[in-house]
């Protein structure tokens, strides 16, 4: 009888273990989901966009896709006009906006983001507005690495600078996206 409760102890105790393992894993799991990290560098149109802003992970967020993630692009409008505008909406107090923009870009490559008449970068929180005026320093470079008009799809990278008196530098790197268009 001894040798029976001291097999079932140590069973249990194994049991314990395996249970509790399997519930750190679990949980190490869901905290590694695709929603935490930034999508993949993609050139395949699958309307995807993410960044880091002040080294912290910034992606597309509200209840409507097309409301928060919106791009656009006229071929024969301005030399090649693009545009993309994102917003990450968290509650009625929590809200980001983001916006890219250039003129002439007609093929794949590099195009600078310093001025806000053919080429920038925007950024707007609760807290202070990056516009396109002229009391925002700015510097950048969007790379359009993918526009294919025929696949209707445009994609890239991104990475700027805003600064602004009484605000805070806004830092944005490791920037992609992969649209369709």
């Amino acid at each position: 009888m001894k040798g029976i409760k001291k097999y079932a102890k140590k069973v249990a105790k194994n049991d314990v273990v395996v249970i509790a393992l399997s519930f750190l894993m679990l949980v190490n799991a869901n905290g590694c989901s695709d929603d935490n990290v930034l999508p993949a560098q993609t050139e395949e149109g699958l309307n995807t966009f993410g960044c880091l802003v002040n080294g912290k992970l910034w992606l597309p967020e509200g209840k409507r896709m097309d409301r928060i993630l919106n791009v656009s692009y006229g071929p024969s409008f301005m030399g090649g006009a693009f545009s993309l505008n994102v917003r990450r909406l968290k509650n009625d107090q929590d809200k980001e906006f983001m916006s890219l923009f250039s003129r002439d870009i007609d093929k794949e490559g590099n195009y600078l983001l310093n001025n806000p008449s053919i080429a920038a970068a925007t950024y707007t929180s609760n807290v202070c507005s990056y516009d396109r005026d002229s009391t925002v320093y700015r510097e950048g470079m969007l790379t359009i690495t993918r526009l294919d008009l025929e696949a209707q799809i445009i994609s890239g990278t991104f990475e700027f600078i805003l600064a602004k008196s009484n605000c805070d530098t806004i830092r944005v790197t490791q920037g992609r996206f992969d649209m369709k268009i």
